[in-house]
């Protein structure tokens, strides 16, 4: 019988995506990561199989639970123009923020990895999806039926978001 887990597989995530969003995947070394984590290397092969595996993983842990934090009024129904504000307002206020975190781990994922990670490639048209689906309904709402091209907004504003992040 093996030793019981000294860790909640949870955890470990929230402190990868945490290591991966200041580092970066190329910045982020194996040793360190382990550090970080608070696991040793063989626990952390273990439990994920690997660097990518694991930086995969954040991605999408970040995508599940940080990011509903960023846009959560723009997800429900009948989210409106208020909904659009606020988003915005917070993405404003980011834009000041001092830690060198701040930004978005997608945002810059896209520009690290995709180039040549499917994966990575595959969480960036997620979030890019749930972006524009978002202020889509939003705009639909908020437009009650007059006629704006709420495809084409819904891109317009996802673009200006997203080059936010990437400026932040």
């Amino acid at each position: 019988m093996g030793r019981p887990r000294q860790y909640e597989r949870e955890e470990i995530l929230g402190r990868a995506m945490e290591f991966f969003w200041l580092k970066g995947y190329d910045g982020a070394s194996t040793a360190d990561l382990a550090t970080a984590l608070g696991v040793n290397r063989a626990t952390m092969y273990a439990e994920f199989g690997s660097k990518h595996a694991l930086y995969q993983l954040s991605l999408r842990y970040y995508l599940e639970h940080t990011v509903p934090g960023f846009i959560g009024e723009l997800l429900p129904e009948d989210a409106g123009l208020d909904a659009m504000l606020t988003v915005l307002g917070r993405f404003e206020a980011e834009a000041t923020h001092t830690d060198p975190r701040w930004g978005c781990m997608i945002c810059a994922a896209a520009s690290e990895t995709a180039s040549y990670d499917e994966e990575t490639r595959d969480v960036v048209a997620q979030y890019v999806g749930l972006l524009r689906g978002a202020f889509r309904n939003a705009l639909g709402n908020a437009a009650g039926g007059r006629g704006l091209d709420c495809d084409a907004w819904a891109a317009k504003l996802t673009a200006t978001l997203l080059g936010l992040f990437v400026l932040i």
